[in-house]
């Protein structure tokens, strides 16, 4: 992690503000490497806004072998979620993002740590309600929130 940060401020001075953008780009880069079929404009937009505002986000995708997996996108409903918990996202709040798009079996988990996560599971509440079905279960307690998205309709693959 932080590679290209590494690299930059080791042969530059920058100031806090090139850091703290150069930190952003950085992500940025990591986000379109690990999870292209997420980062739609609205969610790309939501993530820079979001980390500038100092809220920690992040993406993860895995594989369960050595094989792989084409990219799958989320539904829109689930990507929608996702953005909303992200435009939400204060200084100091943590979002993160994890599936495994070769696992169907395994269900797309969002979580967000902060002090409105009350009000946070409210407006994705009310967005996984507003269309794109898909199976969810949502826990929250006074600073956490867990979604988790469950079967293939989580991973954009068609309902049986």
């Amino acid at each position: 992690r932080r590679v290209l940060f590494r690299s930059v401020a080791g042969t530059a001075t920058l100031t806090p503000e090139q850091a703290g953008e150069l930190l952003i780009v950085e992500s940025a880069v990591r986000d379109a490497l690990t999870a292209p079929g997420l980062l739609t404009t609205s969610v790309r937009d939501a993530l820079v806004t979001a980390r500038r505002r100092g809220a920690r986000v992040e993406v993860r995708r895995s594989h369960g072998g050595p094989a792989s997996a084409a990219d799958v996108p989320l539904p829109a409903g689930a990507a929608a979620a996702f953005a909303v918990a992200v435009s939400a996202a204060q200084a100091g709040d943590v979002v993160r993002l994890s599936w495994r798009p070769d696992d169907p079996a395994v269900p797309v988990v969002m979580s967000y740590v902060g002090p409105d996560a009350e009000r946070l599971a409210t407006l994705v509440t009310a967005r996984l309600d507003e269309g794109d079905e898909v199976e969810h279960d949502l826990s929250v307690d006074a600073d956490s929130m867990l979604v988790e998205f469950f079967g293939a309709s989580a991973l954009g693959a068609p309902r049986a």
